[in-house]
């Protein structure tokens, strides 16, 4: 375990909150346990206190990954994520060895016309819209003073290039500029938020979710690149007041806000 990730064990360890998450931790640390050590650190290293594995849906055992209570009563709600690579993908781009000791290389094409479907950039598109969907059950019917927010770790789509036009092609379906819109089996791939996206979950996550916060890289910063896009199937109010609850957090102000191309008022023109 590197001194980064023993600094960041120690810190939560002293909080006295964490001993399910810190439990879980042992060498080499998986990928989805180290983006939640990184969030719950970056948080509570600027203030905001958090809750870890709390059920906020009534009725069921699910649980969200952590939850922020606020004085005036309003909880922020966050389910992480870690989308990995597809198989077929972990196995085209598998290291291979050279001729020189300890020296490996890899490379792999991704093109929309790709035969193998599976090495399509729009194939991770689609992959990562069914890992948002599956989430959507883990969250209550909707609710002004509830937040629910679902945090992405983008660090392994694209191989680490993932951008704000990706995160509008997973979310809305259309991306700011036509050059970038993606298409499969000839047709426009759907948003989630789309109306006529009759997908498992895609209904219930329109009515449930508020934002969805994608994590380009997963570091220490956890927020400094990241991009932010909300609901707007969800009413203006709870819209407005979850920008202004985020605005009043500085780690959670400094997201960069993505919004619905052509269609939605800039929220970052309003602050």
């Amino acid at each position: 375990m590197n001194k980064r990730i023993e600094d960041i064990v120690a810190n939560l360890t002293r909080l006295g909150r964490y001993s399910r998450l810190l439990n879980c931790i042992s060498e080499p640390v998986l990928q989805s346990f180290l983006f939640e050590l990184l969030f719950a650190n970056v948080l509570e290293t600027n203030g905001l206190e958090l809750s870890y594995e709390v059920g906020i849906r009534p009725g069921t055992n699910a649980t969200v990954d952590f939850v922020h209570e606020d004085n005036d009563g309003t909880r922020l709600a966050f389910e992480l994520v870690s989308p990995e690579m597809s198989n077929q993908l972990k196995a085209e781009s598998a290291p291979i060895e050279t001729g020189t000791k300890g020296v490996s290389t890899w490379s792999v094409l991704l093109e929309g016309s790709h035969h193998n479907p599976h090495l399509r950039p729009q194939a991770q598109t689609i992959r990562m819209q069914e890992k948002l969907l599956e989430k959507v059950d883990k969250f209550p019917e909707p609710a002004e003073g509830i937040f629910s927010t679902i945090v992405v770790d983008c660090s392994a789509f694209h191989f680490g290039h993932f951008d704000g036009e990706d995160s509008r092609m997973v979310f809305f379906g259309r991306t700011q500029n036509p050059y970038f819109q993606e298409y499969w089996s000839d047709k426009p791939i759907m948003g989630i938020l789309n109306p006529d996206n009759n997908r498992r979950g895609a209904k219930e996550f329109r009515e449930r979710i508020t934002a969805v916060v994608f994590i380009p890289e997963k570091d220490v910063n956890l927020f400094d690149k990241a991009f932010l896009l909300m609901n707007v199937c969800r009413s203006e109010s709870h819209l407005r007041a979850f920008w202004l609850k985020l605005k009043s957090i500085p780690v959670l102000g400094k997201l960069r806000y993505v919004p619905l191309p052509g269609e939605w008022k800039d929220m970052e023109q309003e602050a």
